[in-house]
């Protein structure tokens, strides 16, 4: 049966097409993979023979037909075929004026198809899941199609939207996929030219679109078709002419019409938000004057609307929100829907205050309470001829803001976390260094606040005040601690780390530094009053221990060395305390855990402090020989970051000692590690490793690495490399699975061999012949970070290779292998440049070349033609020798950018395998680096900021 389904050269037998997609589904497990493995090479098939052709043979209509006997799975398994086809093929089909297999025969049929679908109500909701298949099909040749050969896409969909509402809802679908199509997705699935076309083809026609979309909210009451039409609005907003938004009735229309409905409020609160989000300087970076200060009444407008519609009401119903409400409370007892609402009510009032806060401030000048909740007296009431919309007052927006920030739910506090990080960040830069002008004005500060600070942060006060408590009792985890409560309520070693909680503290982390410097008085003595709380019991429980802890841990370095020292003694009192205080091996373990990350995280006082360095080092190997799960690596990990940044302390002679702290060590150096796992004893030796390297003299830093590494050294093989290196490549060259963290090492201590001895990699030819294969294997590896390690090494090899003696015969025995392995821009700069002086090709007389770049771009066009058949002999040749690959072209006339956006551009064109996700690759990565280097350079002016074990402050001082 598999057989006749492979079999062209007979029609196609669509009862034995359904029998074998229904086998993918039901049949036996031999069954399901045969089926499997029959319909991919259909697939395949399909997809390299003469598109046309295949398509009249395949005959998608018939299969589609609604008499013919065939399942939905079947089904869209055809619309898989032509969604392919499509894609891929398109160019390849015959042109618009030849119905049958042609372009327009499949055009005219998806469209009726659809329109035929989408017509009946009942056929449109019972298939949806098809519906939207076919939908996806449909935007695929409109963007083949659309503008040159469709010019009237847009006014034939809006045309069509005005007949029947189901179809309407079906055609705002169709829009919103092209417009992500366009817009969201165009960079890697499109080149250049051809966004730039369709994204100005939309712009031209978008009116037409707005005026269905105006006329679908004034006349339509149906729900679908109108959240559809919301939906389909929220793609839009990012991108099209902002007099569409605002010199339009559409703002009051989604606020007053359609928000107070609790069928619309989410999605149109989304549309609402994607407004409030738009900044106006960087769609016009030139924008000033009236314009702007236009502009800046919109979205004051805006926000008072909104908001007056949220906490106020509309002056028909009661309000949305009441200001008081307790926020967490109304998540947990909430349906799905009134979660969404209150997610969506975070990302619109932080998304606006974080573009357009100078506006808000500019309005709470008048009225403090727009921005923070001010409780008004039962008997007082706001002046009568007071603006209600000023009185509705966002009234409450930060307050609001704080109150969903105490909601269980990750993803809702996330959103407002990147909030209170931004204004916090604000709020330093800006006011810190705040000076009052002589005799200023000053709005009444409270008691906890300085008389000297500004009018800005008095305004702020309270709502900071509640967001220390709030930081202080959500803190994240710290990557550091290893101890965490599991699912069952038990203290265990955690076992994976949770990247999203690490990336969570140290966002949070750096909030609280920056409420610290606001106001440090405040902070501290939120902190100590909630750590009394654990002395005395009342609010006792390992979570709120952690998180305080934690709290404590991440604002090291953001107070004085003088106010450090108070607090922390005062903070490392209580826990001792604690600990001593506290029965059974998990409450103990917690308290431990605690103490060791606090002091791990103040580096300066335990400098300064000898005799307590002193007392917690030898603490941290106290807890070494503690089995709890989690104790061990923990202190491990703490006495190497101790011992990175006091390193000097351990190496010279502290007053009252009889010998350095180091020579105590090697003396005890058995019994310490006793108990350790080898892993753990390796972090223990780094450790060690780093107070070494502070010992200035010489003659003794050798005598005590000989010291350390006698017991070792009796223990391990003599000539590394050999040992491991075949060894461990047989282990990893079976699969791209099995030992990920030996593949992934073996490969960096190649890259590490080749950077640091790589004439010692010439010794032996057997070996190095084995080392390219294995340089050849990681740049081919599934794993991302495997792959890029392989390409660097093999980058630094062939830079080693063409500075050293043995360039021409590297390249002799090297350079065709490698080029049928990797497309790599140096193997052709070494011929261009004359590099290579040696002949590449056979020597026999087979191949009559000239030169080493004749020879590579005639071998080049002979791999392409093989590899990319779909392409023409002029389209390769203007890829290779057109001077896109720089070949002819001297290094100087290098142009790398140039050849990348060309190679994308053939990338998308080819799309062999459909996946250019790539492409960009290098830029994101080089984009990444950048941020990251902003951010430490920012965290580095800021005191406390980086945390303390990535500071480059003095660790060697005495």
């Amino acid at each position: 049966m598999e057989e006749q389904l492979l079999n062209f050269a007979v029609p196609l037998d669509l009862n034995v097409l359904e029998q074998v997609v229904q086998m993918v589904y039901t049949g036996t497990p031999q069954q399901m993979q045969s089926a499997q493995r029959t319909l991919s090479q259909l697939q395949e098939r399909i997809a390299g023979e003469d598109a046309a052709g295949a398509l009249n043979w395949f005959r998608v209509d018939q299969i589609l037909d609604a008499s013919a006997p065939c399942t939905a799975n079947t089904r869209f398994y055809a619309l898989q075929i032509l969604d392919g086809a499509i894609k891929y093929r398109w160019k390849t089909l015959p042109p618009p004026q030849q119905a049958r297999g042609g372009r327009n025969g499949i055009k005219n049929f998806i469209v009726n198809l659809v329109i035929q679908k989408s017509s009946d109500e009942a056929t449109f909701r019972a298939e949806r899941v098809f519906m939207t298949k076919l939908n996806v099909i449909l935007v695929q040749i409109v963007k083949q199609e659309w503008p040159h050969n469709w010019p009237s896409f847009i006014q034939d969909i809006v045309n069509a939207s005005k007949t029947n509402e189901t179809l309407c809802e079906n055609n705002m679908v169709v829009l919103k996929l092209l417009s992500e199509e366009v817009f969201d997705f165009s960079r890697d699935e499109m080149t250049s030219v051809k966004a730039k076309k369709l994204k100005e083809s939309f712009n031209a026609d978008f009116s037409l679109i707005f005026q269905l979309c105006e006329y679908i909210m004034a006349n339509s009451a149906k729900p679908s078709l109108l959240v559809c039409t919301f939906q389909t609005l929220l793609k839009f907003l990012n991108w099209i002419p902002l007099g569409y938004i605002f010199e339009t009735q559409l703002v009051k229309t989604l606020v007053y019409k359609f928000l107070p409905n609790a069928a619309f409020r989410n999605d149109v609160l989304a549309c609402l938000t994607e407004v409030g989000s738009l900044d106006i300087g960087t769609i016009y970076e030139s924008l000033t004057g009236e314009i702007g200060a236009a502009y800046d009444s919109h979205f004051e407008a805006l926000f008072t609307q909104v908001a007056t519609a949220i906490l106020r009401g509309d002056g028909q119903g009661p309000p949305m929100v009441n200001a008081d409400l307790d926020m967490a409370q109304v998540w947990a007892s909430g349906t799905d829907h009134d979660q969404t609402f209150i997610q969506n009510l975070a990302l619109f009032f932080s998304c606006f205050f974080r573009q357009h806060l100078q506006i808000a401030e500019r309005t709470a000048q008048a009225d403090p309470t727009l921005l923070q909740a001010a409780p008004r007296p039962a008997n007082d009431s706001p002046p009568r001829d007071a603006p209600r919309e000023r009185e509705l007052s966002g009234a409450a927006a930060l307050s609001l803001i704080v109150s969903i920030s105490h909601v269980d739910d990750q993803e809702t506090f996330k959103i407002c976390l990147e909030y209170w990080n931004g204004l916090t960040s604000d709020l330093y830069h800006t006011e810190c260094q705040f000076q009052p002008p002589p005799q200023s004005p000053l709005v009444l500060a409270p008691a906890a606040l300085s008389p000297a600070a500004s009018p800005r942060l008095q305004l702020y006060a309270p709502i900071l005040t509640k967001l220390r408590q709030l930081m202080v009792s959500r803190m994240a985890k710290p990557e550091e601690v290893l101890i965490v409560e599991d699912e069952n309520g038990e203290i265990v070693r955690e076992t994976m780390k949770d990247s999203d909680a690490i990336t969570l503290y140290k966002t949070m982390r750096e909030t609280l530094v920056y409420l610290t410097h606001l106001n440090y008085d405040d902070t501290e003595n939120i902190m100590l009053d909630k750590l009394q709380y654990q002395v005395d019991g009342s609010q006792w429980s390992w979570h709120n221990l952690n998180t305080l802890c934690w709290a404590i841990g991440s604002i090291s370095g953001a107070m004085s060395e003088e106010d450090e020292k108070r607090f922390l003694v005062t903070v490392i009192k209580d826990l001792l305390g604690l600990c001593e205080m506290k029965r059974g091996k998990d409450n103990k373990a917690v308290v431990a855990s605690n103490i060791m990350y606090v002091v791990g995280q103040y580096p300066r006082f335990l400098r300064a402090h000898w005799k307590f360095l002193k007392t917690v080092v030898n603490k941290l190997f106290e807890f070494m020989h503690e089995l709890h799960p989690g104790v061990q690596d923990m202190a491990c990990d703490t006495f190497l970051k101790i011992s990175q940044k006091c390193r000097r302390k351990f190496v010279i002679l502290q007053v009252g000692e009889a010998m350095p702290f180091i020579d105590e060590l090697t003396l005890n150096l058995r019994s310490v590690i006793s108990d350790l796992e080898p892993g753990q004893v390796h972090v223990f030796y780094e450790a060690v490793g780093y107070m070494v390297a502070a010992q200035s003299d010489a003659p003794t830093r050798d005598a005590l690495l000989m010291k350390l590494m006698e017991w070792p050294n009796q223990m391990w093989v003599p000539r590394v490399f050999e040992a491991v290196f075949k060894s461990t490549l047989d282990m990893i060259t079976k699969n791209f699975e099995d030992f990920p963290e030996h593949r992934s090492n073996l490969f960096n201590l190649l890259r590490a061999i080749n950077h640091h001895c790589f004439p010692a990699l010439l010794q032996g030819a057997d070996n190095f012949t084995l080392i390219i294969e294995s340089i050849k294997w990681a740049f081919k590896h599934t794993e991302r970070t495997v792959a890029e390690t392989g390409l660097h090494t093999l980058l630094e090899l062939l830079q080693n290779v063409q500075a050293s003696t043995v360039m021409n015969a590297f390249y002799v025995q090297y350079y065709l292998g490698l080029l049928q392995d990797v497309f790599a821009a140096h193997l052709f700069v070494a011929v261009e440049s004359g590099a290579i002086t040696s002949p590449l090709w056979p020597q026999d007389g087979s191949v009559a070349a000239t030169s080493n770049g004749q020879y590579v771009r005639e071998l080049l066009l002979q791999m392409f033609t093989t590899s990319f058949p779909n392409l023409t002999a002029a389209q390769l040749q203007s890829t290779i020798a057109g001077g896109h690959l720089n070949l002819g072209l001297r290094p100087p006339s290098w142009d790398q950018s140039a050849f990348k956006q060309h190679l994308r551009d053939f990338l998308v064109q080819v799309k062999e395998f459909g996946d250019s996700t790539d492409l960009f690759a290098e830029e994101r990565q080089q984009e990444l680096e950048t941020k990251a280097k902003e951010v430490r350079t920012r965290q580095e002016q800021i005191p406390g900021l980086r945390n303390p074990h990535q500071r480059n402050d003095d660790m060697t001082m005495d």
